[in-house]
């Protein structure tokens, strides 16, 4: 009798483990079906996006140190953010542009240059920041652009100065100077995300 009592008690205890090891698996399936109502990915896939980019640049320069190499991938991760309009921009400056990102630390470069080499300009020395203006009673930001000593010698100009201010708006810009027979344009491409995104382009003048 004792014998019998131990193997059914035994039996008991397989068959209960059973039930909790199946339980389980099926927790666990349903919780790999479950997402949560009313999240959107598309709702949130830019700002993913930025906290990958910038994670990626960090770890670039921690890794890598302040060198080319980090600074390299700096750049290529703002320019993927604003990649896909290349013929746009070159439809419209088709004699050359640049495109820079304007960040709450100051300006990062993107790998968008293809203004002539004979235009000479300092970017070290460029200053491109926002700035509180006031103006008809209510204050407005603004994205203040100085460029000191511009030099394009095909243009018969040497040491030029640039200082302009314009609204800081998606597609707001203003001519900066004329060079020649061109003008040289700046232009706010994108703006998201405390990130504003300015092209400075040559076109017909």
């Amino acid at each position: 009798m004792g014998k019998s009592r131990t193997g059914i008690s035994r039996t008991k205890i397989r068959h209960h483990k059973r039930l909790q090891e199946q339980r389980l698996r099926e927790q666990r399936r349903e919780q790999k079906k479950y997402v949560p109502e009313g999240f959107s990915f598309k709702q949130y896939k830019m700002e993913l996006l930025l906290v990958i980019l910038m994670a990626c640049a960090v770890c670039g320069i921690l890794f890598l140190g302040p060198d080319k190499k980090a600074m390299n991938l700096v750049r290529d991760s703002y320019s993927f953010l604003i990649e896909g309009k290349e013929e746009d921009w070159e439809a419209a400056y088709p004699y050359g542009y640049k495109i820079i990102a304007l960040t709450d630390k100051g300006i990062v470069h993107t790998s968008y240059d293809t203004l002539p080499g004979d235009l000479k300009i300092d970017w070290k020395k460029v200053s491109v920041v926002r700035i509180q203006m006031k103006e008809f009673g209510s204050l407005e930001e603004k994205i203040n652009i100085e460029i000191p000593e511009i030099s394009y010698l095909q243009a018969g100009v040497s040491g030029m100065t640039i200082k302009v201010a314009f609204i800081r708006k998606e597609g707001a810009g203003a001519d900066l100077a004329k060079l020649g027979a061109f003008k040289f344009t700046a232009e706010i491409i994108k703006d998201t995300e405390g990130l504003v995104f300015c092209l400075f382009g040559l076109k017909d003048g």
